[in-house]
C-alpha cells in the first residue's frame, strides 16, 4: 500500500511540474488547500479517489490516463516506449502538442 501511494504523490508532481505549476497553482485549480497538495506529493497523506478526481480534473486528465502512467499495462519494449511520448506529449497544452505532431511528420517523411 505505501509504495502506491508515494507512486500516486510522484505521479502528481511530475504532472505538476511538467505544467510548470507550483503547489499553490495546482491546489488552486483543484480547490485544494496547497499544505495538503504538498502532504500528499510526500506520500504523508492518503488521498481519497475523489480528491484524487479533483486533481486529474485540474490536469485535464482522466483517473484511467494517471493511473495508466503510474503502472503502464504490460507492453513489449517498442509499445513502452511509445506509451512514454503518448504520455509526454499528453501533458503539454495543445499549441506545443502540435508542434511537436509537425516534427514527428517532418522527421517520418524523411524515411
Amino acid at each position: 500500500m505505501d509504495n502506491i501511494v508515494v507512486l500516486i504523490g510522484q505521479t502528481i508532481r511530475s504532472y505538476r511540474k511538467k505544467r510548470g505549476w507550483s503547489q499553490e497553482e495546482l491546489g488552486h485549480q483543484a480547490g485544494l488547500h496547497t499544505t495538503y497538495i504538498g502532504k500528499i506529493e510526500r506520500a504523508e497523506k492518503v488521498c481519497s479517489v475523489e480528491v484524487l478526481t479533483k486533481i486529474t480534473n485540474a490536469f485535464q486528465i482522466t483517473l484511467e490516463e494517471f493511473f495508466r502512467y503510474i503502472q503502464p499495462a504490460e507492453y513489449d519494449e517498442m509499445d513502452g516506449r511509445l506509451l512514454k511520448v503518448i504520455n509526454d506529449i499528453r501533458h503539454r497544452d495543445k499549441n506545443e502538442q502540435e508542434r511537436i505532431l509537425k516534427i514527428i511528420e517532418l522527421v517520418l517523411e524523411g524515411y
